[in-house]
């Protein structure tokens, strides 16, 4: 069995999804960031039903178009038992609940946005709302697919915390059950420097490993903690340069110049136990993502699988079970009534000499009961044009007609007068193309225009950027490097300067 996990940043790009299914060739695939607008979405149909598959979605119902995760369940080989979306659902036999003291427990760390208060009834309604976790039970195991949020703008690293706080709280009610647990997805945390392609300083080492997300990821992994595996690492602890985000604006995954943020981790007796190979899929295109993959023995789901999903599949969904519900009535409808039909028709079958879908009144006009043919072409007909138009436009005609009334003889008044004026047209176009000139170069005299952009330490031109963060600079232009960000001669050579003018204001000339 394979898993996959990718954050496909937008999943609508990639209809019609059998293509990409066929590609990744997975009995479950992981989608982050879907960006499904709503249930009533219209492309929801497009992309929900993918032939041989059971979809489970989770919608974002704060903003239109925004996060949202999916997780595809081959029919009849990974069929899950139940299936839930956001991390209070009971799939797997375990719930947490939360209040405003923190239930799911303080802050283990010293530095922390959530200031040790944990997830309350608020900022959970707020996680679940935003579509970002999908549990479904393969009885072996549970899968959590999750899509935790990133530190974009302010305020989102508390948010960003409670909900790992949440989603360990998860993890340890579905290990006291004695459930094996597998969280797939973008956990948007770097877990050590070797995942990162930047260069950090050697100063802020510390700083930067002491992040509370990555202290929470360390903890998680940790043998006194939850003792979770990293599968990738696990399998590949010595590999480098193996990243699975890049940036777009950058143009990094052109020199490999990206971060390892997409992870499948799960308890190590699961990974001990049905684990036979984890990889990166860093080919893949259609995304600033790549898949990341983990091969499952087939030998510990020789078991049964359910006939039919849970509940939550995306099929039972309102707007599609109404339209089934209407399928299924008219064809039993349908039915009965041709069953009923069939026997009060066989008893009314006579043998007749006469067709009875023609009536005798137009038999009796034609033998074969229709419109004769010199009818139809009679119909047909167009009434006749005395005129022949086609003459005018002869050449034969244009050129007589021309001869006729064109041909002066030489030295006639008449054409002395025409070649006159048209040396009047010729001085008067010669003076009105001077005048444009000369308007022209006066403009351009006035306004000389922006100096060309710099060049950069390759030598070339350089790109004109703006900046977007928010910001006293938002709004501002800078030159940077043309090339893309990585190591080495081909890579971008850190070039930077401002742009004598501000986006916004009509002068953007590269």
């Amino acid at each position: 069995m394979k898993v996959v996990s990718w954050n496909v940043n937008g999943l609508r790009k990639f209809r019609p999804l059998g293509d990409m299914f066929k590609q990744l060739n997975a009995d479950i695939l992981c989608f982050q960031e879907t960006r499904v607008s709503g249930e009533w979405d219209d492309s929801l149909e497009s992309l929900a039903f993918v032939a041989g598959y059971d979809s489970f979605f989770s919608i974002c119902k704060e903003k239109r178009g925004y996060s949202g995760v999916a997780t595809f369940c081959r029919r009849g080989v990974a069929t899950p038992w139940n299936a839930g979306e956001g991390l209070r659902s009971k799939v797997g036999g375990a719930s947490i609940s939360f209040n405003e003291a923190g239930a799911c427990g303080s802050c283990k760390f010293e530095v922390c946005p959530c200031e040790g208060k944990g997830c309350s009834e608020e900022s959970m309604s707020l996680i679940e709302d935003e579509g970002r976790c999908v549990i479904t039970d393969h009885g072996l195991f549970v899968l959590v697919n999750v899509y935790i949020p990133a530190v974009s703008v302010e305020g989102r690293s508390a948010f960003k915390m409670q909900f790992l706080h949440a989603l360990l709280a998860k993890i340890e009610a579905l290990r006291a059950k004695s459930r094996n647990v597998m969280v797939a997805g973008d956990f948007n945390i770097c877990p050590s420097i070797s995942d990162c392609a930047e260069r950090i300083p050697q100063s802020l080492h510390m700083e930067w490993a002491m992040r509370p997300s990555r202290c929470w990821f360390r903890n998680l992994l940790s043998s006194t903690g939850s003792d979770f595996v990293d599968s990738f690492k696990e399998k590949h602890p010595f590999k480098m340069n193996a990243y699975t985000c890049w940036s777009e604006m950058t143009r990094a995954r052109e020199n490999n110049h990206g971060v390892r943020i997409d992870l499948i981790v799960m308890n190590r007796s699961l990974f001990t136990r049905a684990v036979r190979e984890a990889d990166i899929e860093a080919g893949v295109m259609g995304s600033d993502h790549c898949p990341v993959t983990v091969s499952l023995s087939d030998t510990e789901f020789s078991g049964q699988v359910p006939k039919q999903p849970p509940p939550f599949c995306t099929k039972y969904m309102k707007r599609f079970s109404v339209r089934q519900q209407t399928l299924t009535n008219l064809f039993l409808n349908k039915s009965q009534r041709y069953a009923n039909k069939d026997a009060t028709t066989t008893e009314s079958i006579r043998p007749t000499t006469q067709n009875p879908l023609v009536p005798q009144s137009n038999a009796s006009k034609s033998p074969l009961g229709v419109a004769s043919k010199r009818q139809i072409r009679k119909g047909k007909e167009k009434p006749k044009n005395h005129t022949n138009l086609g003459l005018l436009s002869s050449p034969r005609f244009s050129d007589s007609a021309s001869k006729k009334h064109d041909t002066l003889p030489p030295g006639s008044s008449k054409q002395s007068s025409v070649k006159s004026d048209e040396n009047l047209w010729s001085s008067t176009q010669k003076a009105d193309s001077d005048r444009k000139k000369e308007t022209a170069l006066a403009w351009r005299k006035l306004l000389k225009g922006p100096p060309p952009p710099p060049l950069c330490r390759h030598g070339e031109r350089c790109v004109l950027n703006t900046v977007l963060k928010p910001g006293e600079n938002k709004g501002k232009t800078f030159f940077s490097c043309p090339y893309p960000a990585g190591e080495g001669l081909n890579a971008n050579c850190k070039f930077f300067k401002w742009a004598p003018f501000k986006a916004g204001n009509g002068v953007l000339p590269y």
